[in-house]
């Protein structure tokens, strides 16, 4: 959550959502998943998965 939690949030907002999922895991992972995860546009997903295609043979 370290890593997820802070990506494109405020750093008040990146601290409330830490410290819920400190003091409070299961009802916070609940919540982010219900509204914590930003939704990238179409065209940003299309441009991850073409990502991932050409970087597999690298791995």
């Amino acid at each position: 959550m370290l890593v997820v939690v802070p990506f494109r949030r405020s750093p008040d907002a990146a601290k409330g959502w830490l410290l819920l999922v400190f003091f409070l895991p299961v009802p916070a992972l609940v919540l982010y998943f219900l509204i914590g995860r930003p939704s990238y546009p179409k065209w940003r997903r299309m441009r991850f998965a073409r990502l991932a295609r050409l970087m597999s043979p690298l791995l």
